[in-house]
C-alpha cells in the first residue's frame, strides 16, 4: 500500500424535510488505501449510499446538506470546494467515479454509448473528438464487451443488464479514475453476470493501480472480493475492520444478524432462516441510546441506561460500536436469544411421487416473432422457450433457474395464461389449459396466481391496502357481505404476519418488505393451488429476504400450497425448493432434487453457475475452485447450431456443435441434457 488514497473524517450530511431532520450521516469516518478494495454493507436506508454521495458533493440542495467533517483525497480536503466549481467537477471524473446501482438510468437514453463516452473523456481529458472517440473504444474492449467499435454506436437500451453495466465501468476506466465507488453494481444481474462484472472491476483494481469501494448487501460479495469491510447501520459505521475478522468474529450484534440471515447453499432445505427482526429506525427520530436496540436479541442494561456507543478498537484493526463488544464468544451466545445455527423446522408432507402431478409441461415452445427494417421485410424468430418439459406436484416448490433472458419468466407466463403457447400442453389438474381461448381461462386464474418481482410497481399507489386485497377478496367464487369481506382481508393479512391495523395504508407508507407481505397476501386472496412466484426476494436486503423466505415456507406448510419459485439467487432457490430445473437459453438443461443438484451437478453449466455464487464461509470462499464463464449469453434470435451451451463450454467437441442433446435420466430422479453426462440409474422426476 502506498498511504491513503482517500480518508474521511466524522463526515455529517443531514436532509431537512416536512417531518424534521433526516441524520443520514451522522458521523462517518473510514478510510482507503491506494490498490485497496473495501466493502460497505448494510441495509437498504442506513446510509450507505448517502455517505459517497457526499464525498463527492452530489447530494442535492435543498433539502441535503453536509453539516460537517472532512473528506481527504490525496491529502486535499475537496469539502471545502464549491460543488459545481471547475476544480471539484475534475475530481469527480478524473479524480473519483462511481459506477451507479441502476446503469439503464444512469446512463442517457437518447445518446449513443459512444457519444456519452466521448463527452466524459472529452471533458476530463482535453482531446480532439476523433482522439476520444478512439480511447472510448479501446475502454469499452478494455472491459470485455466484444466489436468494441460498433457497440459505441448502440443505444443503451439495445445493450444487456451486463453489457450496461461495463459501459459504467468503462467510463471510469476511460477517465483515469484513481478511486472507484461501486453502488451496489450488480444488484440487477444474475450471477455469472455478477461474477463476470466483479471480476473485471478487481482486474482493473490490480492491473492500473486503482482502489474500489463496494456499496452492497450481499455479504458474498464481501467475501469473495473485499480486504476491509465497514458494517452501517442508521447512519453510521456500526463495525469495520478485515474481512477475515468481521465474517468469522463479527462483534456487533447488527453484523452478526446480517451473517444469518443470508441462506447458504450448505444448508438443509428444512431449516428456516434467522432474519432480523423488525426495521431500521427512522433517521428523522434516532434515540439517544443505541439506535440497534429495539431490535437486539444481546440487550443489557447498558444499553438501555447509556448513550449510543463509540467505536471501540478491538485490536487489530478491528472496532465495533457495542457495549458488550469483545466479551468472550459473545457471537456464540445461546443466553442472547440468538441460536448459533438455523432452528431446524417440521418438513411438510413430502410430495407424493406416485401422485398425478398437480401442473404438467409438455414439450413446451415459446416463439416471438420479430420484423426488422423499414418496411418490416427482415424477419426472424426468438425462441424464448424451446421443446421444455416438467411436472409439479400438490404441495411442492419447483425451483426454475438460470441467467437473464432463458426463458423463465416467459415459462411462468405460459402457465398463467398471459401468452398462448407456440407448441406443447400445459395440464392442470390433468385439463389441458395451455390452448384455452382467454375466456374459458378465466376460471383457472383464480386457482394459478402470481407474485410478482418488484411490489411496488405492481400494487396501485393510489389504493389502500383495504381496496387492494378486497378486490382480489371478491374475485373468488362465492359472493360474500361486507363484513365477511373485511374478516377475509384482515385474516389475509393476519397469514402474512402484518397488523390489520395498516389496512388503511397506501403502498409508499409500506417498507419493501411488508410491500411484498402485501403482494403475496394479494395471491392468496382467492384460494389458489398454484403460485408462480417471479424472483420475489431479488430486490430486498438479506434481512427481509429471510423472513419473506420463512414466510413462503410457513405458508406452504399451512395451506399446501404449490410454488413455481423462479429466481436466479441459487441460495434461495436451494432453501426453498423441492426440486430445480436449470435452463439456459429456452431449453432445460438438468432437472433433479434440490439436494442433489448442490451435490453432484452434472451439467458443465450448473457447474459454473453454482461456481459462480460466492459464499459467507470465508475460508470456505478462499478454498473454492472457480469455473468460470466466458462470453454472454447468445442472442435467442441466433441460435447456436447442437447444444445451446457448447459456444460457452470449455468440454465442447464436434459432437456438441453439430447434435442438441436430450434430457435423460443420469441417476436417480435426475435428468441432464448433455451429450457426456453418464447414466448411473434412472428415475421418475
Amino acid at each position: 500500500m502506498a498511504g491513503k488514497l482517500l480518508e474521511v473524517k466524522h463526515l455529517r450530511t443531514s436532509f431537512f424535510t416536512a417531518e424534521g431532520e433526516v441524520k443520514s450521516v451522522g458521523g462517518v469516518s473510514y478510510y482507503v488505501d491506494q490498490g485497496e478494495i473495501i466493502a460497505i454493507v448494510g441495509e437498504s436506508g442506513c446510509g450507505k449510499s448517502v455517505t459517497q454521495m457526499s464525498v463527492m458533493q452530489l447530494v442535492q440542495t435543498p433539502p441535503g446538506k453536509i453539516l460537517g467533517g472532512e473528506v481527504l483525497f490525496e491529502g486535499k480536503n475537496i469539502l471545502e470546494q464549491d460543488a459545481r466549481s471547475k476544480e471539484m467537477r475534475g475530481v469527480r471524473g478524473a479524480g473519483i467515479s462511481m459506477i451507479f446501482q441502476e446503469p439503464m438510468t444512469s446512463l442517457n437514453p437518447v445518446l449513443t454509448v459512444g457519444q456519452q463516452l466521448t463527452d466524459v473523456i472529452r471533458t476530463h481529458a482535453h482531446v480532439s473528438r476523433k482522439e476520444a472517440w478512439k480511447k472510448g473504444v479501446e475502454a469499452l474492449a478494455a472491459v470485455g464487451i466484444p466489436d468494441p467499435e460498433a457497440r459505441m454506436k448502440c443505444y443503451p437500451f439495445e445493450m444487456s443488464g451486463g453489457m450496461r453495466q461495463r459501459v459504467m465501468i468503462a467510463i471510469s476506466v476511460a477517465c483515469d479514475s484513481r478511486l472507484i465507488i461501486a453502488d451496489e453494481p450488480t444488484t440487477a444481474l444474475d450471477v455469472t453476470t455478477q461474477a463476470q462484472v466483479m471480476d473485471l472491476l478487481v482486474e482493473l483494481v490490480h492491473k492500473y493501480g486503482k482502489s474500489l469501494v463496494i456499496i452492497t448487501h450481499n455479504l458474498g460479495l464481501v467475501t469473495r472480493y473485499a480486504q476491509r469491510v465497514y458494517v452501517m447501520y442508521a447512519g453510521k459505521i456500526v463495525e469495520s475492520g478485515t474481512t477475515e475478522q468481521i465474517l468469522t468474529h463479527p462483534e456487533h450484534p447488527y453484523t452478526l444478524g446480517l451473517l444469518k440471515s443470508v441462506p447458504r447453499l450448505q444448508d438443509r432445505q428444512e431449516q428456516d432462516l434467522i432474519p432480523i427482526m423488525g426495521a431500521p429506525p427512522l433517521l428523522s427520530r434516532l434515540p439517544d441510546c443505541c439506535a440497534f436496540l429495539p431490535r437486539c436479541a444481546y440487550a443489557c442494561q447498558r444499553c438501555r441506561d447509556e448513550r449510543a456507543p463509540e467505536l471501540t478498537d478491538l485490536g487489530g484493526g478491528h472496532f465495533a460500536a457495542c457495549c458488550r463488544a469483545g466479551e468472550p464468544d459473545l457471537h456464540r451466545s445461546e443466553a442472547a436469544g440468538m441460536p448459533a445455527s438455523p432452528k431446524e423446522v417440521k418438513a411438510g408432507q413430502e410430495p407424493d411421487s406416485r401422485k398425478e402431478p398437480l401442473l404438467k409441461v409438455e414439450g413446451l415452445k415459446m416463439y416471438f416473432p420479430v420484423s426488422k427494417g423499414i418496411f418490416g421485410l427482415d424477419r426472424k424468430t426468438v425462441k424464448a422457450v424451446d421443446n421444455i418439459s416438467f411436472s409439479i406436484r400438490k404441495g411442492e416448490t419447483f425451483g426454475l433457474v438460470g441467467e437473464s433472458g432463458c426463458g423463465k419468466t416467459t415459462t411462468g407466463k405460459c402457465i398463467l395464461g398471459i401468452h398462448t403457447p407456440t407448441e406443447g400442453r400445459i395440464c392442470y389438474k390433468g385439463k389441458e389449459i395451455g390452448s384455452l381461448p382467454k375466456a374459458e381461462f378465466a376460471p383457472y386464474r383464480r386457482e394459478i396466481q402470481l407474485i410478482f418481482q418488484d411490489p411496488y410497481s405492481s400494487l396501485d399507489p393510489r389504493s389502500s391496502v383495504y381496496s387492494i386485497l378486497r378486490e382480489a377478496v371478491i374475485c373468488g367464487k362465492e359472493n360474500k357481505t361486507q363484513e365477511e369481506i373485511t374478516a377475509r382481508i384482515y385474516e389475509l393479512l393476519r397469514i402474512v404476519e402484518l397488523d390489520p391495523e395498516m389496512s388503511h395504508r397506501f403502498p409508499h407508507e409500506m417498507s419493501g418488505g411488508q410491500r411484498q407481505r402485501l403482494g403475496i397476501a394479494r395471491a392468496l386472496a382467492c384460494n389458489p393451488e398454484l403460485i408462480v412466484c417471479d424472483e420475489p426476494v431479488s430486490a430486498l436486503d438479506v434481512s427481509i429476504q429471510a423472513q419473506i423466505i420463512n414466510l413462503f415456507k410457513k405458508i406452504q406448510r399451512e395451506l399446501g400450497i404449490t410454488y413455481l419459485f423462479v429466481a436466479h439467487d441459487l441460495a434461495v432457490v436451494r432453501h426453498i425448493s423441492d426440486r430445480i430445473g436449470v435452463m439456459y437459453l429456452g431449453h432445460l438443461v438438468e432437472v433433479t432434487r434440490s439436494s442433489r443438484l448442490y451435490e453432484h451437478p452434472v451439467h458443465p453449466y450448473t457447474q459454473a453457475l453454482l461456481s459462480a455464487v460466492p459464499v459467507t464461509d470465508y475460508y470456505e470462499e478462499q478454498g473454492r475452485e472457480r469455473v468460470r464463464l466466458a462470453g454472454e449469453v447468445p442472442s435467442p434470435m441466433h441460435m447456436p447450431s447442437g447444444c445451446p451451451f457448447h459456444p460457452r463450454c470449455k468440454a465442447a467437441t464436434e459432437l456438441c456443435r453439430r447434435e442438441i442433446p436430450a434430457l435423460k435420466p443420469v441417476g436417480d430422479a435426475h435428468l441432464a441434457a448433455c451429450h457426456f453426462a453418464e447414466p448411473e440409474s434412472s428415475g421418475d422426476v
